[in-house]
């Protein structure tokens, strides 16, 4: 057996949605693994082995996805190689090789990539927010969105394996605002040039 040359470390992100108006995400406890393989066998059969977390008729906490981030062994500091982020059934919804030494982006293996105009959800700290794509990651120079977030209509820069489509139904008065806001923020662009 040769000797792994990568730390995968499984999170899970769980959603309390006791929190209103915006639900909170919450992060559960971490798994190490040394392999790949048992990484993604760990991840097939989470929800089998922490039902206990999820199943109470009470429980406001459900499962949102996993993620996991593969790391470079024997290194000074936390060189994050990759990130997967996967369903709470464990299927695969994004993956990213990414290089945090800015040496060089790697190769960019979104699953879902979404256009300027899309209205996603992200974490931003401990919330889960509703938002409008305003530009879409530029693969020779970064792994970044930038999204309008609803109802501030704050500007942030998302990670994108982070971004995903909503998980819930999107009301027509905050579709609308943030249409109306990636319009405005489009003819601004558009007039500064």
């Amino acid at each position: 057996m040769t000797p792994s040359t990568s730390l995968f470390v499984l999170n899970a992100l769980n959603l309390d949605r006791s929190c209103e108006p915006e639900p909170l995400l919450r992060q559960g406890l971490s798994l190490y693994f040394s392999d790949m393989d048992e990484a993604e066998n760990a991840v097939s059969r989470y929800q089998e082995a922490y039902h206990f977390l999820y199943d109470s008729q009470d429980a406001s906490m459900e499962l949102y996805c996993l993620l996991l981030d593969e790391y470079e062994l024997d290194c000074m500091y936390p060189k994050k190689l990759s990130t997967r982020v996967y369903s709470p059934q464990g299927l695969l919804k994004e993956q990213m090789k990414v290089c945090e030494d800015g040496s060089a982006y790697g190769e960019s293996m979104i699953v879902t990539a979404f256009l300027e105009g899309d209205l996603v959800e992200a974490p931003v700290g401990e919330l889960l927010r509703l938002g409008i794509v305003l530009q879409t990651p530029n693969k020779k120079d970064d792994d970044h969105y930038k999204i309008l977030f609803y109802p501030d209509m704050e500007e942030d820069y998302i990670y994108a394996p982070l971004v995903f489509e909503p998980s819930r139904p999107v009301s027509k008065r905050i579709s609308f605002a943030l249409r109306q806001a990636w319009t405005a923020y489009k003819e601004e662009a558009a007039s500064t040039f």
